[in-house]
């Protein structure tokens, strides 16, 4: 993603310089036509929201058992009510305790990676956003830029010496075939 949002910056840096050192030029034209057929596109991405809360809830319920294990001596004496059968020596009571330590060490092991996993997904949501508002940017860009580039050589000296032999070209290649009778009667128009 962060590639991406480099390269469709980047897109948009050479676009800027582009309509500045080309403008009015055909080849600018061509360059921003090419570029509208081709825009990146960050629609097509999942919006990380819900993926996030589900981190943070399943990071939540975590730390919940966690702190349940901090609490190892009381845990024990719940879990020794529930059994009303066994005995508790203190060989029992000392491997429940090497348990909960590990169960606890685990349980924050877990809690760490959730938190590079949010941490992950919040900064892909970030990059998400600025990539979807550069691209509109970029199009945008586009869009306004190949509205105001001429498509057309302009018009200088030159043109307007050729224009009169250029229009006797156009009016010798098309077909118009007038016919005066009809004209001067009035028959067309109706």
């Amino acid at each position: 993603m962060k590639n991406w949002l480099d390269r469709t910056l980047q897109s948009e840096r050479n676009l800027k310089e582009q309509v500045t050192v080309l403008k009015g030029s055909l080849l600018l034209s061509r360059i921003l036509y090419q570029q509208q057929l081709n825009p990146p596109s960050a629609s097509s991405m999942n919006d990380m929201s819900t993926q996030i809360a589900d981190l943070r809830l399943e990071q939540f319920e975590i730390n919940q058992q966690r702190d349940v294990l901090f609490r190892g001596d009381e845990y024990i004496s719940k879990l020794m009510a529930a059994n009303k059968g066994v005995a508790l020596d203190d060989e029992v009571h000392d491997a429940l305790d090497q348990i909960l330590d590990t169960r606890r060490e685990l349980l924050e092991q877990l809690n760490k990676q959730l938190g590079n996993q949010l941490m992950l997904a919040i900064n892909l949501q970030i990059n998400r956003q600025q990539l979807v508002s550069v691209t509109a940017s970029l199009q945008h860009t586009l869009t306004q830029q190949i509205f105001w580039v001429s498509s057309n050589k302009p018009m200088d000296w030159t043109w307007l010496k050729e224009l009169p032999e250029g229009l006797k070209q156009q009016v010798r290649h098309s077909n118009l075939a007038f016919q005066w009778d009809d004209w001067s009667q009035g028959r067309y128009g109706r």
